[in-house]
């Protein structure tokens, strides 16, 4: 049949199993750093979220504060 060198099968296996640590590891690696980045998202979203309250507010605040000095200038 074939003339197979044991030292060799070794040799494959073992780097076969350095091959799967470092693909596990790569995987982890993935998954961590789209943890992360959803984690910038939220954190963007809340902020624009922020944002956008507080420019509402302050639309509303000088609406108020021109229909007042409207209400004062007519007395």
């Amino acid at each position: 049949m074939y003339n197979v060198c044991v030292g060799c099968l070794l040799q494959v296996v073992e780097r076969q199993d350095q091959l799967g640590d470092a693909w596990n590891q790569l995987c982890e690696q993935i998954e961590a750093r789209d943890q992360k980045l959803f984690g910038a998202g939220e954190i963007h979203r809340f902020n624009r979220d922020v944002e956008d309250a507080l420019t509402r507010i302050q639309v509303v605040v000088f609406l108020c504060f021109v229909k007042n000095v409207k209400l004062l200038s007519f007395f």
